[in-house]
């Protein structure tokens, strides 16, 4: 009988593997923290709870035998007391120990000969106004853990700056660490999909358009040379090598003036950077995040249109949520609107994308953003359609 697959996490993430599994005809269990979640909302197994709690991890342990990460922040203390009633994890406690410190990742990376921005770790102010000092302002601060979205990252623009930037992450009891600040052309990501069996694909490289450091949009294929393509899938190889990825691993990436590619985040997951994959290419980086925690044979990851665009939708104000609130983006022609059934939005939250294929980069992206539009004022409004 095919093992039951359990994801850690409710979000739209876990919505989607989950939408992903059922034409596979596999079963999966959710570990969510609210039963509003996007995931739990639809589950036919759900486990609802505290992660900490260790009653909550051992109900989920007793409906799945694979467990995979709909997001790396349970912790890798988790997974490893998963480990313990002989569950597969994909990825494994170890990869993800290396991944959740944001500084040991970039370290672990740059020991395997991969270049990423220069960073310094951070005990004491000194700290910092020595990586000011030897790097040059501005530096780009952030939190070790936890940071997504912009979220647990400070610009310090000079010396005066520092102290005033490491409070406002909650340093010290959060700690944290600098990079330098890196003046790239573009950001590009990839994923690279890594079975229990050894088989690998590679996802197109895409280009990823991130103002105030949140995905807005994505275009694939990436408009660059098919060299900085090449390098970028290698880059993206070896970094997966570097922390023994299995399953899914996103790898997002700078491409600077020089022509340089440096490697920015990593995460151990379906990635949003890839969700254009789901009309996109052959076989979603969901369906085939399932396939590689199976073992079974990877699909193709190609593109199967010459171009695709995905734009998100981010919540403009708070309001309260139906599903309503995309029939007027239903009108927008040649796209396709994905709604993750987030009850309560918030200002820059996550509440869906839209996904154009076709021949011509700028017309499809057009397409998608006039209904992402939509969605949007309609959001603004409260909801009405």
């Amino acid at each position: 009988m095919t093992a039951t697959i359990g994801i850690l996490g409710g979000g739209q993430l876990a919505r989607m593997l989950m939408q992903a599994a059922i034409p596979l005809g596999l079963e999966t269990v959710v570990l969510a923290t609210k039963a509003d979640d996007p995931a739990a909302l639809i589950a036919r197994h759900a486990v609802v709870g505290d992660w900490s709690d260790r009653s909550v991890l051992d109900a989920f342990a007793a409906k799945a035998e694979i467990v995979i990460l709909e997001n790396e922040f349970i912790g890798a203390e988790k997974l490893e007391y998963l480990a313990n009633h002989n569950l597969r994890l994909v990825p494994t406690a170890a990869t993800l120990t290396i991944i959740e410190d944001k500084a040991q990742q970039k370290q672990t990376l740059a020991a395997a000969g991969l270049a990423v921005p220069p960073l310094a770790l951070v005990e004491s102010l000194d700290d910092v106004h020595a990586a000011g000092a030897q790097l040059g302002w501005p530096l780009m601060l952030k939190t070790r853990r936890n940071g997504y979205d912009g979220r647990g990252t400070a610009k310090i623009e000079r010396a005066d700056d520092v102290e005033s930037a490491c409070r406002s992450l909650g340093w010290p009891a959060n700690p944290v660490f600098v990079e330098g600040w890196v003046p790239f052309t573009t950001e590009l990501a990839t994923l690279v999909v890594r079975s229990v069996t050894g088989e690998t694909c590679v996802y197109p490289v895409v280009e990823t358009i991130q103002p105030n450091s949140v995905c807005r949009v994505v275009r694939a294929p990436a408009p660059y040379a098919a060299d900085i393509h090449a390098r970028a899938v290698q880059a993206a190889r070896a970094a997966a090598e570097a922390v023994g990825a299995v399953g899914i691993l996103a790898v997002e990436m700078f491409l600077t003036p020089a022509g340089d590619i440096l490697v920015n985040e990593l995460a151990p997951r379906p990635h949003n950077t890839g969700h254009y994959s789901i009309e996109g290419c052959y076989t979603s980086q969901f369906e085939n995040s399932l396939r590689a925690a199976l073992g079974w044979p990877l699909g193709d990851p190609g593109l199967c249109h010459p171009a695709a665009v995905m734009v998100n939708v981010l919540a403009p104000s708070a309001a309260t949520l139906d599903s309503q609130v995309i029939v007027g983006a239903l009108q927008q022609p040649q796209t396709h609107v994905h709604w993750y059934d987030k009850r309560q939005a918030r200002p820059g939250r996550k509440m869906g994308h839209v996904t154009a294929v076709g021949d011509d980069m700028a017309t499809l992206e057009a397409r998608a953003q006039a209904a992402v539009d939509a969605i949007e004022r309609s959001i603004e409004q409260g909801g009405a359609a």
